[in-house]
């Protein structure tokens, strides 16, 4: 199948299973079903997500003659530093806006509040993500085949390249 329509339909079996939940999860074994559909799909999301960043750099090398893994690495961990503190910091917010008030019975717009940023928050996040995915990110498992092999062609035309000595100092001719 591929990489790509692999975690988009990963992030669409997420959110539906989240739709559901919203709309018939009132009962213990549908909560608990509709939650294994939408966390399989998390799944493949959360693994793929590490095996998307080595094509980034394959395709960074390729684009720019620059293999820059560490670059690539530490801008991906940073994102998700980023978003591990946004995860700690927005749903205090949101609770605040819904009125959720700890240690006491939650009012019924309080209820619903929780449910939708249960449900339907990753829900339209997850929406968001594979329409971004799809729209912008064009690597398929042909062009990156494709990437792979060019950068193969790139090695091996460096390695065939002769050097010369200048101020007793290696340098590669370029061609």
């Amino acid at each position: 199948l591929g990489k790509k329509p692999v975690y988009r339909g990963g992030l669409t079996m997420g959110a539906v299973g989240d739709v559901l939940n919203f709309v018939w999860g009132t009962s213990s074994l549908l909560f608990v079903l509709f939650s294994c559909m939408a966390f399989f799909g998390t799944a493949f999301v959360n693994s793929l997500n590490w095996a998307l960043v080595p094509d980034t750099v394959d395709y960074g090398e390729w684009k720019t003659g620059i293999r820059a893994e560490g670059s690539v690495y530490t801008g991906y961990t940073f994102s998700r530093k980023i978003s591990a503190a946004l995860a700690g910091f927005l749903p205090g917010i949101m609770l605040t806006q819904i009125g959720y008030i700890p240690h006491a019975v939650q009012s019924a717009g309080t209820l619903l509040g929780l449910r939708q940023l249960i449900f339907l928050w990753p829900c339209g996040l997850a929406i968001v993500a594979a329409v971004t995915m799809g729209l912008f990110y064009k690597l398929n498992e042909a062009r990156f085949a494709f990437i792979i092999e060019e950068i193969g062609k790139r090695k091996k035309q460096t390695a065939n390249t002769p050097e010369i000595t200048t101020n007793n100092k290696a340098s590669a001719v370029t061609l």
